[in-house]
C-alpha cells in the first residue's frame, strides 16, 4: 500500500469517528481518585446535591433547666419540634416559630438557629440574607458553629459578594472559639490558595490540630497529604492508611471512599477488589452518597461482586437521595442504555436536565450529548454547544472532547480546526484518553498549520498507551504504512499496537497485523539520534523507584522529587529506549502519569507540584536484567539528558 492510499484509510478511519456520535461515558474499572470532597464541617453548597438533613452544629442534648418562656425554653421547644423529641411530632414550622423568639430575645443560640432554619428553608422560605444575619449577630456574641457557617457564607457568596478573606477570618475565629472542625476549612484555604496565599505547610498543620482534636475529616485530609507524598519526601501509603482507617472509626464516609479507592487500585497495597467493596458498603451504610454511588458502579460492572444491573441502579438511586449528583448521571446512563431497566430516552433526558440544573458537569454534558443526537428531545446543535460549554466551563473534559467535535464538523457553529484542536488539548489536559487519537489525527492530515506527521506520533502513542483501542489501530497502521516513523523500530512498533488494538476488538486489526508477525526487536548501536535515546527532567532529582518484569512488558517507575511547590516539568521523549547487554533496543510503549503542555518540548509532558511518580512501559525483556541505572548523557540549557541502562 503506498503512502496515498494509506492517508485514505485514516481519513475514513478517524472522520466518522469525529462526526459520529459517541457514547456519553466509556466505563472502565476506575483508575481516578476519589474526589477530594467538600470538608464535613462545611454545610453543602446549596443547590449543589445538598440534601436537607444536615444539622451541622444542631444537637439535641438533655434539656437544661428552663424557665418558662425564657430563651433557653424556646431554643429547647424549637429543637424538640426539629427532631420530634420529648413526645413532640417534627414540626419544622414550630421549630421556626420558637427559635424566633428566642433571637428576639438576643439569644445567640436563638439567632443561630433562627438563622440555620433560614440556610434550609426549615419551617420558612430560604433566605440567605436572613440566615447570614442571623449569623452575624450570633457569631457577635462568640457562638463558635455560627461563625463557621459565617465563613461559609462568605466562602460560596451565600446573601453577600464572595469573600475569602473574610471566610478564613470566621473559619478561624471558629477555631479559636473552640469549634475544631472549623481545622478542615482553613486547612483547606491554604491548600489551595482562597484567600490567602498557598502554603502545603499551613494546611498540613491546620489539617493536624483538627485531627488531634479527633476531627474525622482532618484525618482524612491528612490521609491525602501522605497519600500523594504532600508530607516529606515522597508518599507514605503506609501512613496514609492509618489515617484514613483512623477517620473510618469515627465513621468518616469519606474515609471509607479513599480506602475504597485504594484497594480497587491497587495504590501502594495488593489490589483486592473485595476489600473496596467492604468499604465502599461501610461508606454506604453510614449515609455516605459517594460510597452509594461507587457500590453501584461496582454492581454494574462486576468488580469484586457478582455483576448485577438492578442492584447497580438500586444503589444509584439511594446515592441521588443522598444527594450524590454523578449518581443522577449514572442513573440516566442507565436508561440510556436499558442497563437494569428498560430503555427509556425521555427518562435519561430528564435526569441530566435534574442533574445539569443542580450544576453537575456531567448531567450539563449528557444534556449535551442528547441535543447533539436527538436523544429524547429534538436534535439542537446550538443547545448542544450550549450546555457543553458550560459543562467544559466547569471543567468535563468529555465537554470540552464534544466543543472540539463540534467545532471540527461545524455542528452548531462554524468549522474552526484551530479551536477544535484548542478544545481537544484542553480536555487532555482535564483527562480525556480519546481526545489523543482526534488530535493525532488533526496533525498527520494536515488540518493543522506547522504541525508535522511527528507530532502526530507523539499525539496517538500517548492516546494508545492510556487505552484508546482506536488510537493503538491509527498509531499501529500509520507505523506499518509509513506516514509516521518510529525510526527502525516501526514495523516492530507496529505490530506491537495492530496486536493491543486486535485485542480491544477493532476491526481491521487483525488484517493490518497478518503482515508484520514476524518482526523482533531490532539490534544494533547506531539506529537513534542521540537526543532520542533520553529522558529529560528539568530542575528535578530523578530516580528509578521499582521494576517490574512480566513476559508482556517492562514497567518502569521513576520518581522525580521536587521540593519546591511551584510547577516543573518532566519531558519523556516518544523516542525514549531499554538497551540490553547484547545491544537489543525494546522502545517505548507508553508512559503513565503523563501529560500535554504547551510550552515544551514536543513530547510527553507533565505539569505537577511537588514530587511526581511516572511510570514507562516497555516490551517485555529477558528476566535475566537485574539492575536498571539512570546515566547522565549530556546537558542542554536547563534540560538533562539521561538515558536507561541496565545491567
Amino acid at each position: 500500500m503506498n503512502t496515498q492510499k494509506s492517508l485514505l484509510v485514516i481519513l475514513l478511519l478517524i472522520i466518522p469517528a469525529l462526526a459520529s456520535a459517541q457514547g456519553l461515558e466509556i466505563k472502565r474499572k476506575s483508575t481516578n481518585q476519589p474526589k477530594v470532597q467538600q470538608p464535613q464541617s462545611m454545610p453543602q453548597q446549596k443547590g449543589k446535591g445538598a440534601s436537607k438533613t444536615s444539622t451541622r452544629g444542631v444537637t439535641k442534648t438533655k434539656k437544661k433547666a428552663t424557665s418558662t418562656r425564657s430563651a433557653d425554653y424556646y431554643v429547647e421547644t424549637g429543637l424538640d419540634y426539629l427532631f420530634g423529641t420529648d413526645g413532640k411530632s417534627q414540626n419544622n414550622e414550630l421549630a421556626f416559630s420558637n427559635f424566633t423568639k428566642a433571637a428576639n430575645m438576643g439569644d445567640a443560640d436563638g439567632l443561630f438557629l433562627k438563622g440555620y432554619c433560614h440556610y434550609y428553608g426549615y419551617g420558612t422560605n430560604e433566605d440567605n440574607y436572613a440566615a447570614i444575619s442571623c449569623f452575624k449577630q450570633s457569631a457577635n456574641k462568640g457562638m463558635a458553629v455560627a461563625m463557621n457557617y459565617l465563613g461559609t457564607c462568605y466562602y460560596y457568596g451565600y446573601g453577600t459578594q464572595m469573600d475569602n478573606t473574610s471566610a478564613l477570618y470566621w473559619y478561624k475565629q471558629a477555631v479559636d472559639t473552640g469549634d475544631y472542625e472549623s481545622c478542615v476549612n482553613v486547612g483547606n484555604m491554604y491548600e489551595n490558595g482562597y484567600g490567602v496565599t498557598a502554603d502545603m505547610q499551613q494546611a498540613y498543620s491546620w489539617y493536624q490540630k483538627g485531627a488531634n482534636a479527633n476531627i474525622t475529616s482532618c484525618m482524612c485530609a491528612l490521609g491525602r497529604f501522605y497519600l500523594y507524598g504532600y508530607v516529606g519526601d515522597s508518599p507514605n501509603i503506609q501512613t496514609a492508611l492509618s489515617w484514613f482507617e483512623k477517620g473510618a472509626e469515627g465513621n468518616n464516609g469519606n474515609c471509607m471512599l479513599w480506602l475504597g479507592y485504594i484497594y480497587e487500585n491497587g495504590y501502594g497495597v495488593t489490589a483486592n477488589l473485595n476489600k473496596a467493596v467492604d468499604w465502599y458498603r461501610k461508606g454506604a451504610n453510614v449515609g455516605d452518597g459517594n460510597c452509594m454511588q461507587k457500590l453501584g458502579l461496582c454492581y454494574q460492572y462486576g468488580y469484586g461482586v457478582t455483576k448485577n444491573a438492578s442492584l447497580a441502579v438500586e444503589w444509584y438511586r439511594k446515592a441521588k437521595d443522598a444527594g450524590c449528583l454523578d449518581a443522577i448521571n449514572d442513573l440516566a446512563y442507565c436508561y440510556s442504555n436499558g442497563i437494569g431497566v428498560a430503555a427509556n430516552a425521555p427518562m435519561a433526558f430528564s435526569l441530566y436536565q435534574e442533574g445539569a440544573n443542580a450544576g453537575n458537569a456531567k448531567s450539563m454534558a449528557g444534556l449535551g450529548f442528547c441535543y447533539n443526537n436527538g436523544y429524547g428531545v429534538a436534535m439542537d446543535y446550538s443547545k448542544a454547544v450550549s450546555w457543553f460549554q458550560r459543562a467544559s466551563e466547569l471543567g468535563d473534559a468529555y465537554a470540552m472532547e464534544q466543543l472540539g467535535n463540534c467545532y471540527y464538523n461545524g455542528n452548531g457553529v462554524a468549522t474552526n480546526y484551530g479551536e477544535a484542536a484548542k478544545w481537544y488539548v484542553s480536555a487532555i489536559q482535564a483527562g480525556s484518553i480519546t481526545s489523543w487519537s482526534h488530535l493525532g489525527a488533526m496533525t498527520i492530515l494536515g488540518n493543522l498549520a506547522d504541525v508535522g506527521p511527528a507530532t502526530g506520533l507523539t499525539y496517538l502513542l500517548y492516546g494508545a498507551g492510556q487505552g484508546d483501542p482506536n488510537a493503538m489501530y491509527n498509531l499501529g497502521l500509520c507505523l506499518k504504512e509509513g506516514i509516521v516513523t518510529g525510526g527502525p523500530q516501526s514495523k516492530y512498533l507496529a505490530k506491537l499496537w495492530l496486536q493491543k488494538a486486535a485485542n480491544e476488538g477493532v476491526n481491521g486489526a487483525n488484517t493490518a497485523l497478518y503482515s508484520l508477525l514476524s518482526y523482533t526487536p531490532d539490534k544494533g548501536k547506531n539506529y537513534w539520534n542521540p537526543q532520542h535515546n533520553t529522558i529529560k527532567y528539568n530542575t528535578t532529582d530523578l530516580s528509578i523507584l521499582g521494576v517490574h518484569l512480566s513476559d508482556d512488558y517492562t514497567e518502569v517507575n521513576i520518581f522525580v522529587k521536587n521540593k519546591q511547590y511551584n510547577s516543573q516539568s518532566y519531558y519523556i521523549d516518544p523516542f525514549t529506549y531499554i538497551k540490553t547487554t547484547d545491544g537489543t533496543r525494546y522502545p517505548l510503549l507508553y508512559a503513565e502519569g503523563i501529560g500535554i503542555t504547551q510550552n515544551a518540548p514536543s513530547g510527553l509532558v507533565v505539569e505537577a507540584q511537588g514530587s511526581k511518580t511516572f511510570k514507562l512501559f516497555f516490551p517485555g525483556i529477558p528476566k535475566k536484567t537485574k539492575q536498571f541505572d539512570l546515566i547522565e548523557d549530556v546537558e542542554e540549557s536547563n534540560w538533562k539528558f539521561y538515558n536507561i541502562q541496565l545491567k
